[in-house]
């Protein structure tokens, strides 16, 4: 006995604070909300920034924590992340909520390309599970978030990391794991007892495994509101997404770093931000 309390608290330890201060812990409940990036503005998929805002209202968080690296989040380089990162901070503030940028990139020129045949296998299962969500009698977004998708999902990945490797796969695992530090740190810090993630809906499988194995910390199914198509943000929300597109432009049009213009066009975020801004002006 003596033995596996000495390995339980070596490993509570990495990440959340060691035995000595486990006795006054407070179990912390976390909820993982997968988002779906330009997705929430099609209604095929069932779940509008309307929905996505309803659902973190009604989960009542003290801490949100976002899809934002923090060394990134007050420089140009902002705009390589979720655009519903705007509105989701815009919301915390309105309703007195604590956010924190969580996220973690490892440096662009440590990433891999996958390999011809990865690439053709990866391709193969994105598409099956595109096609499933298609026919899903559920709805898109409830397919993404169901038990069979992140089987699916965490396959995609798998396939990644076995053949090759995490360099290749955006440092998955490593990146899943400092978010979720990150994050629970946060959550000590303000002594938070209720705190949800918002991550796009890939990350949920992965995050809900690794917060499990917290030791304070209770995974809870997120209690997902549907049924708004419609969505209108305020002025200042439709202001930051322009200046997050104007910077990731001066970036893709400037030669001083070529990596970081390969990563602006890889991200495909100037095109997501155009199609925000373009779309709340006819919801205007």
């Amino acid at each position: 006995m003596r033995y596996r309390v000495v390995a339980a608290c070596v490993l509570m330890m990495s990440g959340w604070g060691g035995c000595a201060t486990l006795a006054n812990r407070k179990t912390v409940n976390v909820t993982v909300v997968g988002s779906l990036h330009r997705f929430h503005l099609d209604p095929i998929y069932g779940f509008s920034l309307n929905d996505l805002q309803s659902t973190v209202k009604a989960l009542q968080p003290q801490l949100l924590c976002l899809e934002v690296d923090p060394q990134d989040e007050d420089t140009n380089r902002v705009g390589l992340y979720p655009p519903e990162t705007v509105v989701l901070k815009h919301l915390a503030r309105e309703l007195f909520i604590s956010s924190a940028a969580v996220d973690w990139r490892a440096d662009f020129k440590t990433y891999k390309e996958l390999s011809p045949l990865v690439k053709a296998s990866v391709d193969q299962q994105q598409k099956e599970l595109m096609d499933r969500a298609t026919k899903s009698v559920a709805g898109k977004y409830d397919f993404f978030i169901s038990t069979p998708a992140k089987q699916l999902i965490q396959k995609i990945h798998d396939t990644i990391l076995k053949k090759d490797g995490e360099a290749a796969d955006g440092f998955w695992i490593t990146r899943n794991s400092r978010i979720a530090e990150r994050c629970m740190t946060e959550a000590r810090k303000i002594q938070a007892s209720n705190v949800v993630f918002v991550f796009g809906v890939d990350h949920q499988y992965i995050l809900e495994d690794t917060l499990s194995k917290f030791p304070d910390v209770k995974v809870n199914e997120s209690s997902i509101r549907h049924g708004d198509p419609t969505w209108v943000v305020a002025q200042e929300i439709v202001d930051e997404w322009k200046n997050r597109l104007s910077a990731l432009k001066e970036l893709q049009n400037s030669s001083a770093d070529p990596m970081l213009q390969k990563r602006v066009e890889q991200s495909g975020r100037i095109k997501e931000l155009e199609l925000f801004i373009r779309s709340a002006a006819f919801a205007l």
